[in-house]
């Protein structure tokens, strides 16, 4: 049996990873970075939005399939950066990779990643990579595509 099973919606997950996590590693991945103002302001518009159910419709044609910067993924949502996602997870950000690709969504590295960029673009192609530069924020580039592995240069 998973230990997945029986958990029906994203606010059960953290009682699970709570016994499951050693408590220094699910400190980290409960928490937001600096004082929590993001987390929260993120808890506060995902409240804002209800999902309406609806009964006896037609879904044999729907489609949550959108095109992004030119790429087309099968939903309109992907995984965002997870700092140091080795911490919870063997190979962490290779996993998430591994299942954006098979779930036909966009990924995004971390820059704070422990895997080399290169290793994670093997296995999505065609994965984001989170450009942080230290010092000016505005001056911080959003995330971009990444060059197929045989370009990837290390910049730091």
């Amino acid at each position: 049996m998973s230990r997945l099973n029986g958990i029906l919606n994203l606010e059960e997950f953290e009682p699970a990873a709570r016994r499951f996590l050693p408590r220094s590693v699910f400190g980290y991945v409960s928490s937001g970075s600096e004082n929590e103002t993001t987390l929260r302001g993120n808890r506060r518009m995902f409240d804002a939005w209800q999902l309406l159910p609806r009964a006896l419709v037609n879904v044999a044609k729907v489609s949550q399939s959108i095109e992004l910067l030119g790429e087309t993924y099968a939903s309109p949502f992907g995984i965002a950066p997870v700092g140091m996602a080795a911490l919870p997870a063997y190979r962490g950000d290779i996993v998430l990779a591994e299942a954006a690709r098979a779930a036909q969504i966009p990924f995004i590295m971390s820059a704070s990643s422990f895997i080399r960029l290169e290793d994670v673009a093997a296995v999505h192609p065609g994965m984001w990579f989170q450009a942080t530069c230290r010092g000016r924020r505005r001056r911080s580039p959003p995330c971009s595509p990444v060059s197929p592995p045989r370009r990837c240069r290390r910049w730091w």
